[in-house]
Order: C-alpha cells, then structure tokens, then sequence
C-alpha cells in the first residue's frame, strides 16, 4: 500500500518496489499495488501512479494498481479480489 499523497516518496517506493521483485522466492508472485487516500485532493490519480512506479517494464509477472480508500474501504475489495484470481491463474 502506498499513500497517493505523499509524492515526496514515490522514489522510495520505487526503490522498495524494485527490491521486492528481485526477491527470487517472490518471482512468480502476482503484484497488487494499493494506492490509498484517492479521496483526498491533489491525491495521484492512478495512470500517473503507473508512470512513476515504472509499472508498464514490469513484464514477469501480473500486477494491477488499485485507487483505495481505507477509511471506507473504497476499492480493497476490488484488489482482493483481482490479486485473488491472479493467483488461482499462476
């Protein structure tokens, strides 16, 4: 999970996110990238959140991002529910 408003440390997630992937235990692992607060203004909208994770050169496994909301749980279920059918895929 990542805040969408704090843009400050997009590429200390960025590098965090790179880490993980080269984990080899985590290779095949379907990727769900919660991107929380989308209700906030000035929030990241979702494509742009792409963009800057580099997400689109990730080609070895799946992987989706998903605008959420914890206060109301806006959108966690959606991404449960895609990161649970991506792994019945793998």
């Amino acid at each position: 999970m990542i805040d969408a408003c704090d843009k400050e440390k997009i590429p200390i997630v960025v590098q965090e996110l790179t880490s993980l992937l080269e984990e080899g235990e985590l290779k095949s692992i379907p990727l769900l990238v919660l991107a929380n607060k989308r209700e906030f203004e000035g929030s990241l909208d979702p494509a742009t959140l792409v963009d800057l994770l580099d997400l689109t050169k990730i080609m070895t496994r799946h992987w989706t991002l998903q605008a959420t909301c914890a206060i109301d749980m806006k959108g966690v279920d959606e991404g449960l529910q895609w990161l649970t059918e991506a792994m019945e895929r793998k």
